[in-house]
């Protein structure tokens, strides 16, 4: 995961995109380009989607394509404006409020685990 993360910070990872349940991208390894990525088909089954020998001969989950995924989570992340306070501040013992799903109270959240 280090690995992944010093990639996508160097700024080695790029055309990111992901249509379900493919997450593809390119990522640059000294002079030529991987293209890289996994295939999502639930939240336990992955597949490693990379042309690198690791990947290839060994079917490991590498690198490359925790990187394409980190590059694809920090863009979203990216996109996620903050919501103004609206209103008086909420007392700091207030407790949340349950709503049913899709209700027009409802906020959306997303978990991501890694």
């Amino acid at each position: 995961m280090k690995q992944a993360q010093q990639m996508q910070a160097a700024g080695r990872v790029s055309d990111v995109n992901y249509e379900a349940p493919l997450l593809l991208g390119m990522v640059r390894e000294g002079t030529r380009n991987l293209r890289s990525g996994l295939r999502i088909k639930t939240e336990s089954d992955v597949e490693n989607l990379c042309t690198c020998r690791e990947s290839r001969e060994w079917g490991k989950i590498c690198a490359h394509a925790l990187a394409v995924g980190v590059e694809f989570l920090a863009k979203e992340s990216a996109k996620v404006p903050e919501t103004p306070l609206v209103g008086p501040a909420k007392s700091a013992t207030a407790r949340p409020t349950f709503v049913e799903s899709g209700s027009a109270a409802a906020t959306s959240i997303a978990l991501h685990f890694i």
